[in-house]
């Protein structure tokens, strides 16, 4: 980056440099901040969706971090491996509503059959993400 900086016509040199990289730096936080409040949404639905899940859910981190009512200390991520179920329930979460509708696109390394359709090699081919984790099987194929 040290080259293109010194250079006049690169978009990192100067003030324009300045103006990108304050562009990209605000790029990563929006959508950092955007995926994870929409997930935390999704969850937060499901979980009043589903008290009896919530519970044990609540029941699991109380067991972890103490306490009754109220977990003595503050989860942490060390707690990971201790709360399956926690961890379980965002994954499914996560899998339900995904973040991002469609995967990045590949392509075809080879003549492909799949489905009743031909992909010649070289086809560029993106699948969307939720008939990927909600249709039951369809993986498996």
């Amino acid at each position: 980056m040290s080259e293109s900086a010194d250079d006049a016509s690169s978009t990192f040199h100067g003030e324009k440099g300045r103006v990108q990289l304050l562009g990209m730096g605000m790029d990563l936080f929006v959508a950092g901040t955007d995926t994870t409040t929409t997930m935390m949404e999704w969850i937060t639905l499901y979980l009043a969706s589903y008290p009896e899940a919530q519970a044990s859910l609540r029941a699991e981190v109380e067991s972890v971090c103490g306490g009754r009512g109220r977990a003595a200390r503050p989860v942490d991520l060390r707690d990971r491996g201790d709360c399956p179920r926690v961890q379980s329930a965002i994954e499914e979460s996560l899998r339900f509503s995904p973040m991002a509708v469609v995967n990045v696109p590949h392509r075809a390394q080879r003549d492909t059959h799949l489905g009743g359709y031909f992909f010649p090699k070289g086809t560029q081919v993106g699948a969307g993400r939720s008939l990927l984790m909600l249709v039951r099987g369809l993986l498996l194929q």
